[in-house]
């Protein structure tokens, strides 16, 4: 699972969207790929590059938009990877801890 990336998982999410006869979304907050939309454009990137993270980063970023957008301050068990030694908060869910 280790090598998994947002891609997979939307592309997962899509595919069971499909066995379900493609209902319609009722609670968007707990779509990856709605969530990392709003992850994009809160950072003002595209939702592609959010797409590109690791599967654990990136259910790092759409926990801490769902957190966002539930009004949960609980922490998740997902933690992002460390950015780097020198500077461990430039991760990529660093800058929507703001």
């Amino acid at each position: 699972m280790e090598e998994l990336t947002g891609a997979d998982l939307i592309d997962i999410e899509k595919q069971v969207a499909e066995m379900d006869n493609k209902k319609a979304m009722i609670l968007p907050e707990f779509s990856k790929l709605y969530l990392a939309t709003v992850a994009a454009r809160a950072a003002r990137i595209p939702v592609e590059v959010l797409r590109t993270l690791s599967a654990r980063d990136f259910t790092a970023v759409t926990n801490a938009v769902q957190n966002f957008l539930t009004g949960s301050d609980s922490e998740t068990d997902v933690q992002p990877s460390q950015g780097t030694a020198a500077n461990p908060e430039s991760g990529p869910a660093a800058s929507l801890k703001k």
